[in-house]
């Protein structure tokens, strides 16, 4: 009897506990919005398909085009060699400063899609990407050709490269490995089609016409790049102050980005 006594009392000492814990509990706004759960917040900001698929065909379109001009160097390789009077090495540099700088500057390009957005920053990157096409038409030696096709191409190509890749995670979470797979293969797609496409440009247009073509075709990551609408918060039908609302879509936002 003294032992079923002992745990009534201390199954009554738990619920007491439970309850108070439940009627004390802060109704701060900070709280409010601290209770919210992140997953929540992925919920409301990531639709997980409808215009994310828009997002994810725009960031495969936009591997097709930079991946494609970068893989497909080697076909215009010899006929850099042979304008310019130099030898491979020297020319293959150009290819490596496209690829290389790209990568390097990915701290500086994801400082700025924090700052201004995916949107912004693929539709800079599209601009200036047009550059290094036009200018290293007219390059009069090796070295310039490098610094505009390479160190301009590779600003430009960063600036693209990333923001697909960040905006199709922001679009997807429970779908944001398939949508990044498929975002991710436009590389494939653009190393096997721009090879034979660009020795087309080649024989017909010679190398600064396709350099001319190359441009146009990245002025279009300027199109894909404005499909990267910011997400907004979305109402769960809850009917909250819109002080709390601004705090939750903070937090969301935060989350989503860091």
């Amino acid at each position: 009897m003294e032992l079923k006594e002992k745990l009534s009392s201390q199954r009554d000492c738990c619920n007491c506990s439970t309850e108070e814990v439940e009627l004390t509990e802060p109704l701060s706004e900070s709280s409010n919005s601290l209770s919210i759960p992140e997953t929540d917040c992925a919920e409301g900001l990531a639709p997980d398909g409808g215009w994310g698929w828009v997002v994810c065909l725009a960031s495969f379109l936009c591997n097709v085009i930079v991946d494609g001009i970068a893989f497909s160097f080697g076909v215009i390789l010899q006929e850099y060699a042979t304008y310019f009077n130099s030898s491979v090495s020297s020319i293959s540099l150009a290819n490596s400063l496209y690829l290389g700088i790209h990568a390097i500057e990915g701290p500086i390009v994801g400082a700025l899609i924090n700052k201004y957005g995916c949107r912004a920053v693929a539709i800079t990157g599209g601009v200036i990407g047009t550059l290094p096409f036009i200018l290293s038409t007219f390059s009069p030696s090796v070295i310039v050709f490098q610094v505009t096709y390479g160190v301009l191409g590779g600003i430009a190509f960063g600036m693209i490269y990333l923001p697909t890749i960040v905006g199709v995670g922001l679009y997807f979470r429970r779908k944001r490995a398939i949508a990044t797979g498929i975002s991710v293969a436009g590389t494939g797609f653009g190393a096997i089609i721009f090879a034979p496409f660009t020795e087309y440009l080649l024989e017909n247009l010679g190398w600064k016409g396709a350099h001319i073509v190359f441009a146009g075709l990245m002025l279009q990551c300027c199109v894909f790049g404005s499909l990267m609408r910011p997400l907004t918060a979305r109402s769960k039908g809850l009917k909250a102050s819109s002080s709390t609302s601004t705090l939750t879509e903070q937090k969301c936002f935060t989350s989503q980005y860091i």
